[in-house]
């Protein structure tokens, strides 16, 4: 009784770790692409202008002025990236959100053609089945919880392959804490009904 208190448990929190930073969908190298770096402030030859990567335009500086403007720029960029990070990380719950926001998709046949559709099934399917291992919880099923929690354990890894096969995830920092706690936790209830299976 008290191995399936802690199943509960377990599956419970699974619903509060959905809610931590589970995925980053932009690179750090897609984000130098969309912020770049600013480059040396350069005095223009033919007018009394200072240009700074041909796109932002300022008066002439002195070469102190110039150090400081570049100075700033830099630390902007590094609060822009910052701040780039935060907004395209996101929980699990948004990321199933967002797999039905995503270019206003209409649920047809061409939905499975498009491969960025799949590590998001791949998360739904996450999600359904660890409600029924919840829900199965309560009703004993302990080997019905053993095998989706194994199924579970793949959807996750799938899930990121998958993300990795669409360049949406490139580097490992871009896979956040609520992923890999979610992992454990999930290993953790497989654990724990194959002691319960044990125990009976």
């Amino acid at each position: 009784m008290k191995d399936l208190t802690k199943l509960r448990s377990l599956l419970s929190v699974s619903f509060l770790l959905f809610l931590l930073p589970f995925l980053r969908t932009c690179s750090d190298q897609s984000l130098d692409k969309l912020i770049p770096v600013p480059t040396e402030i350069v005095q223009g030859s033919e007018t009394s202008e200072t240009v700074i990567t041909d796109t932002i335009k300022v008066e002439a500086l002195s070469k102190q002025e110039s150090e400081k403007y570049l100075k700033n720029a830099l630390e902007e960029r590094k609060v822009n990236i910052q701040k780039a990070k935060e907004e395209y990380t996101y929980n699990f719950y948004t990321l199933l959100l967002k797999a039905f926001k995503s270019n206003n998709r209409t649920f047809d046949a061409s939905l499975f053609s498009d491969l960025n559709f799949y590590p998001y099934l791949a998360l739904i399917l996450f999600f359904i089945s660890t409600i029924s291992m919840l829900i199965l919880s309560f009703f004993e099923k302990i080997t019905f919880i053993t095998i989706l929690g194994t199924l579970n354990l793949l959807l996750l890894v799938t899930s990121i392959i998958l993300y990795y096969a669409c360049e949406v995830v490139v580097d490992l920092n871009q896979i956040k804490i609520g992923f890999y706690l979610t992992f454990i936790n999930t290993f953790l209830i497989i654990l724990l009904t194959r002691k319960i299976k044990n125990g009976l």
